[in-house]
């Protein structure tokens, strides 16, 4: 059955970044109860990549939500034996783009938003969904606000989204982040004025003349379904690092381009850590596929070329992944 909206993340058991299953808590809690408030016709396909052998697979964990009418939960898995299979000279337990990408393959919605399960939408940006009347031929994004602490998990929704606005300390700005006040003003720093005047110029001693919103791109990627297939999904390359900001750039070049949703369509991130813990990596470093990436996203600008390096396979098109539905 077809619905407007399939919001699609990975994730697995690990209880990466500390916090991990209060933090899924408050994700499920506040996209399942406003998506129920503004009748927003969506589903939600969690990918368990290659659930870890100690732990309870995620379909376990959690107590689903019961009697929703707008919204339907289903978890595809990626076991353990799939997983040894892909091309992963580094090591990583949980390969977040390419579970994603089996996601997007697999999704009924007419838009397919790729998101993170530690995120909690705002109620405009969800009732801003809500109106269907989302372009074919666009790309979206909207910012990110990071926050902390993360709200308590026996909070109210309308709790959950008020501590939200109240505990915002950093905000997504293209290629940085910005301290910010509850508010929403950013605190101007000597420092920063600096390095943005530096990068400036730098993009233009460059020639470079675009201005895509790539900062965490990764939490909040939007396009229809036919526009996902149309790049094929994320660049399924054996790192991690820019997977995210090739995707906005190849899209863009690709003829789906970006708009920013309005202002008060925010996304707030929890705060967590990200170093090691638990077996899995943590922060992607720069040097990872960065400089890669600056490359060929010059190259695709110029050239008005995308890249596009999958196969008709890509999303793993030719697996058949255990599928369970919760809700």
């Amino acid at each position: 059955m077809s619905v407007y909206l399939s919001l699609v993340v990975t994730s697995r058991n690990d209880n990466y970044g500390l916090n991990m299953i209060p933090r899924f808590e408050n994700f499920l809690h506040a996209f399942t109860g406003l998506a129920e408030r503004v009748k927003l016709d969506c589903e939600l396909i969690i990918v368990d990549w290659n659930p870890p052998t100690d732990r309870p697979p995620i379909a376990e964990q959690f107590a689903w939500p019961t009697g929703l009418k707008h919204c339907s939960i289903r978890i595809l898995t990626v076991p353990p034996e799939l997983h040894a299979k892909v091309d992963n000279p580094k090591g990583y337990p949980l390969m977040e783009y390419l579970g994603k990408n089996a996601a997007i393959r697999r999704a009924a919605g007419r838009f397919v938003l790729a998101s993170n399960p530690d995120n909690i939408f705002s109620e405009p940006l969800m009732r801003h969904l809500a109106r269907q009347d989302l372009d074919d031929q666009r790309s979206y994004r909207v910012v990110r606000w990071d926050v902390k602490p993360m709200p308590a998990t026996d909070l109210t929704l309308d709790e959950k989204l008020a501590h939200c606005r109240a505990h915002v300390f950093e905000r997504g700005f293209y290629g940085t982040v910005l301290p910010v006040t509850p508010s929403g003003f950013r605190i101007p720093s000597p420092v920063e004025i600096k390095l943005r005047t530096q990068l400036l110029s730098k993009r233009l001693r460059k020639g470079i003349t675009y201005r895509l919103q790539t900062w965490a791109s990764g939490d909040f990627m939007l396009m229809a379904k036919s526009a996902w297939e149309r790049i094929g999904g994320y660049p399924q390359l054996p790192v991690r690092g820019a997977l995210d900001n090739y995707a906005c750039f190849i899209a863009h070049v690709a003829g789906f381009r970006q708009k920013m949703l309005p202002g008060n369509c925010r996304m707030y991130h929890q705060d967590h850590s990200r170093h090691q813990e638990h077996g899995r990596v943590g922060r992607v470093t720069q040097s990872e596929n960065y400089e890669d990436y600056r490359r060929e996203r010059d190259k695709m600008v110029a050239t008005g070329k995308p890249m596009l390096i999958n196969d008709e396979h890509w999303g793993l098109a030719g697996e058949d992944l255990p599928e369970r539905r919760v809700a």
